[in-house]
């Protein structure tokens, strides 16, 4: 017989033998890989059907190599196909799909070439036959993996997007106080509702960034957690540019600002900071709050700000819900003094830093980089504008300022004369 005849009938003679104990060969390649993948253990149903997937995997094989079917018209089994689809409806990504096939293909390779050892002592036939069959199943396993990774990342692609808008929906119906069975809200969301929360808006302030830019804010969330030791928030994106998003807070634990800080500070993104809040009326509360810090920093402040945190601009958001009435609120304050131009700037900035600094002329100047006496110049001609003493209701004084500073020409009116001698 010529040896392309022997190494055929070899083949066929050890294929047709595996053909009858298929259970037996798929136990032994399910073991191996639940051994070396522990993602798969423990959740019978996809034990269950990686068995089947093997089972038809192999049984599949041993035909093609049987009666010597050309592989470019092989599909993968149905089972592989479906437990490649449950793997991602359960987040497994496609890596462990992809080890489970390389780790069956090299134990399954190494027992059939054991098996066809025995069967000839003709080392030449040997070699040729565990070529020829080396070959035909690398080739096998090559577009059966490729179909049912395909098949997988569509599926995921699928089931994200239905998560996505079921999580939505949920979301939703908890920020509006509908009544939501928080159990049933926790198994949508993935995420613990009896908890403290910290409310996060992330956008992304480079103008031009398209859809790809959101996985960014995503990965910034998660390491945010991760600053507080917290794990799996929850993101909510809401457009190409932004979303919503939740930390869920370790018990008695308070956000280090500084920590968060430097998360940011590695980043390409802007976050406002919610106040942490309990149960699902912090998730609502933290929520609303991480808004207004939002349109806060949005409006106004220090230019590209990376974080913004509700606690320190809170009255100027809630202020800022109706700007005709803060505006006309501020003029009422601050009288002259509102008005647009870099002289009146000044005097705003000047009187400010003077009332946070408890009225001292000296800390002012250190802070400001200014003499004393320039000092003392300006805030005396700030207290001309506003026509009465600066110690008479310093709190509504000190927030019309801030309002001024952080809102720009919003809060600002069109110059007039206020008088003589406050150009400095």
């Amino acid at each position: 017989m010529d040896p392309e005849g022997a190494v055929d009938l070899l083949i066929r003679d050890m294929v047709g033998e595996l053909a009858q104990r298929i259970p037996e060969a798929s136990e032994e390649l399910r073991a191996v890989i639940l051994a070396e993948i522990p993602p798969l253990r423990g959740d019978l149903y996809i034990e269950g059907m990686l068995t089947a997937s093997i089972e038809e995997n192999v049984a599949l094989i041993l035909h093609l190599m049987q009666h010597r079917i050309d592989l470019d018209r092989v599909e993968a089994p149905v089972a592989a196909v479906e437990w490649a689809r449950r793997l991602a409806q359960r987040d497994i990504p496609t890596s462990v799909l992809v080890r489970a096939y390389r780790l069956a293909h090299a134990r399954f390779l190494s027992d059939c070439l054991e098996e066809l050892g025995r069967r000839t002592p003709d080392v030449k036939v040997l070699a040729l036959a565990g070529t020829v069959f080396n070959q035909r199943l690398f080739s096998y396993v090559d577009i059966v993996s490729e179909q049912v990774t395909a098949a997988h990342e569509r599926e995921r692609d699928r089931w994200l997007r239905q998560r996505a808008v079921a999580q939505l929906s949920m979301v939703r119906a908890l920020l509006s106080g509908s009544g939501t069975d928080v159990d049933e809200a926790e198994a949508v969301l993935d995420y613990p509702l009896r908890r403290d929360h910290l409310g996060l808006v992330v956008w992304d302030g480079q103008p031009g960034h398209t859809a790809e830019a959101v996985a960014d804010p995503q990965r910034v969330v998660g390491e945010l957690a991760r600053a507080v030791g917290s794990t799996a928030p929850l993101f909510v994106p809401r457009d190409e540019q932004l979303a919503w998003a939740w930390i869920a807070l370790p018990a008695g634990r308070t956000p280090p600002r500084s920590g968060l800080g430097e998360v940011l500070g590695r980043c390409q993104v802007r976050v406002a900071f919610g106040e942490p809040a309990h149960g699902v009326a912090g998730f609502g509360a933290t929520h609303r709050q991480a808004q207004l810090a939002h349109t806060a920093a949005t409006l106004g402040g220090p230019q590209r700000a990376r974080a913004t945190w509700f606690a320190e601009v809170g009255p100027l958001a809630l202020m800022y819900s109706d700007p005709d009435a803060a505006r006309d609120w501020v003029h009422s304050v601050l009288g002259p003094l509102a008005q647009e131009g870099e002289r009146f700037a000044r005097l705003r900035e000047t009187l400010h830093a003077f009332l946070v600094l408890r009225g001292s002329f000296t800390a002012t100047g250190e802070r400001l980089m200014l003499h004393k006496n320039t000092v003392q110049y300006r805030v005396q001609k700030a207290v001309e504008c506003l026509g009465r003493p600066w110690e008479e209701d310093t709190a509504n004084l000190e927030l019309a300022l801030r309002a001024c500073d952080w809102f720009g020409v919003r809060m600002t009116v069109a110059p007039s004369r206020v008088g003589p001698g406050t150009t400095s």
